[in-house]
């Protein structure tokens, strides 16, 4: 009882703080990919895909980050779909071009998680082409949450939790659900971080107990025949090990999706983590994303300036 009242006073305090961690993000520099990324694997396809690849045709470089974006589901595989789409964006803009390297910039935005880095892509498409600047590309910058929607997103935290990893599942399928988690991803944990979600699937996946099934007994052998005893694999208590830290954090962030996190200050500060919309400049694209522009050809495993 005691530790339950603990719990509660540090979530309380918790909760009370948290504009003051938000006014700390403020000073936390925006989202820059200054080195290479990692390939995701890769099959034979998409492979022979990337080898065709020339420069001298910018279109087929965003046709392909395209078709990787739209299979998106891990952070390898996205940021391949934004290595493309960079690589088009400067090879359209070296020919003169404006109307692809702008779909390019919007193209990134749609693998993006940061509402921050959403606006700056589309400051960027904006400036290559005047018609990404109408009223009509600014309307529903901010995902609306319904309450239904926001029930479901944090039952499925309480779900994993518990180790009911197949109705968590089930609740995380559902429409608009994993978006929620995708988007607020930062305020699920503990640092601010992004990696919250790959955890949850985690937890999702390895429960219920593959001994007991969460029933919490097994029936053994035993000198009297067949005994009822306490699972070894959960010990009883099925569902993953969270530290203090990580559950507070969960059920903090459970209390903002009910209380409406997306009327939250607090919450969307530490998303963005509370930083300015930069300039957008065509140049700092690449940079930013980690891609050399002269290397456009993907030849053993990596991109190449050699032919």
């Amino acid at each position: 009882m005691n530790r339950l009242l603990l719990i509660a006073v540090t979530i309380a305090v918790a909760l009370a703080a948290s504009p003051t961690a938000a006014t700390r993000a403020a000073s936390q520099p925006v989202t820059t990919r200054g080195v290479e990324p990692i390939l995701p694997p890769l099959d034979a396809v998409i492979l022979a895909k990337l080898a065709a690849l020339s420069p001298d045709q910018p279109e087929g470089y965003f046709l392909l980050a395209e078709e990787i974006a739209d299979g998106a589901d891990d952070e390898p595989r996205a940021n391949l779909a934004r290595t493309l789409f960079v690589l088009a964006f400067e090879l359209d803009r070296k020919r003169g071009g404006t109307t692809l390297a702008a779909s390019c910039a919007m193209g990134i935005a749609r693998v993006e998680r940061l509402e921050r880095d959403k606006r700056w892509l589309l400051a960027i498409a904006s400036s290559v082409d005047r018609r990404y600047a109408l009223p009509d590309w600014n309307v529903g910058a901010t995902l609306a949450i319904s309450d239904e929607t926001a029930f479901k997103a944090a039952s499925v935290l309480g779900l994993a939790r518990s180790g009911d990893g197949r109705e968590a599942r089930r609740l995380l399928d559902q429409p608009g659900v994993a978006e929620v988690l995708r988007r607020y991803e930062r305020a699920i944990g503990a640092t601010g971080l992004t990696g919250a979600l790959s955890r949850l699937n985690k937890y999702i996946q390895s429960w219920p107990c593959p001994e007991c099934g969460n029933s919490r007994m097994v029936n053994k052998p035993g000198e009297r025949g067949v005994e009822v005893r306490l699972c070894g694999t959960c010990r009883g208590n099925p569902g993953p090990r969270l530290d203090e830290s990580e559950y507070i954090s969960q059920l903090r962030f459970e209390a903002m999706l009910l209380d409406g996190i997306q009327r939250s200050w607090a919450a969307q500060v530490v998303v963005d983590q509370g930083a300015p919309l930069r300039d957008p400049d065509l140049d700092e694209l690449a940079p930013t994303y980690g891609v050399d522009p002269g290397k456009p050809y993907f030849r053993d495993f990596k991109w190449t300036d050699r032919p």
